[in-house]
């Protein structure tokens, strides 16, 4: 139940508030059952993709054209991961470990990524030098450069690493792609009832008149 208050007006997704979902809650299955609720949860499943559509992936578009846009577009891209794989476990991650695993969940599991980051350590380097490196000093570390062409990850024979953002930004499109498509899948409970709990943490955190 939640009570009115200010914090229930906080957009999690355009047009649509924390009050907006848990009027929505209330019409969706408490174990993740597809079969009945398809209504409701096709709804709730068109405010993630608005959240993630209209405040990263348009925004990141309209960057992509613009000269020296790689820094901005990847560093965007890097929140982007995180904000994925918090809605897929059902939590945002809150120490370093765990904002860590985020990325080691999906650049080695994912098609899209896993065969560019194809060990532990080649995911953690690429959290450590450049998700931390771009978000906390907006520079890369040791080696690691932003470019727009060639493979996704490529070591060179100088010893840099080129990332190109381009590539990056298309894989992890078509995860999100692929992450939305299972939401929809009969079978996928526990990924429903996880983006269920990633929306109230978001509510939550958005101030203390939310109540489940």
């Amino acid at each position: 139940m939640a009570k009115s208050s200010p914090s229930l007006r906080i957009e999690i997704a355009p047009k649509f508030c924390c009050h907006d979902w848990a009027l929505l809650k209330q019409k969706l299955s408490g174990d993740g059952r597809w079969e009945s609720f398809q209504t409701a949860w096709s709804e709730a499943i068109c405010v993630v993709n608005s959240r993630i559509q209209k405040r990263f992936l348009d925004v990141i578009d309209s960057l992509t054209p613009l000269p020296y846009a790689g820094f901005a577009t990847l560093a965007l891209d890097c929140l982007l991961l995180e904000a994925i794989q918090a809605f897929k476990q059902g939590h945002h991650t809150k120490t370093s470990p765990e904002s860590k695993g985020a990325y080691k969940a999906i650049l080695r599991s994912s098609p899209h990524f896993s065969r560019f980051f194809s060990s532990d350590q080649s995911a953690d380097d690429f959290y450590t030098y450049v998700r931390n490196g771009l978000l906390h000093d907006g520079e890369t570390r040791k080696g690691y450069l932003v470019k727009a062409v060639g493979p996704l990850l490529e070591a060179r024979d100088d010893g840099s690493i080129r990332v190109n953002r381009k590539a990056f930004h298309v894989a992890l499109c078509r995860e999100f792609g692929d992450y939305v498509g299972r939401l929809s899948s009969p079978t996928e409970k526990q990924l429903r009832m996880n983006l269920v709990a990633a929306i109230d943490g978001l509510c939550e955190r958005s101030g203390a008149g939310w109540k489940k």
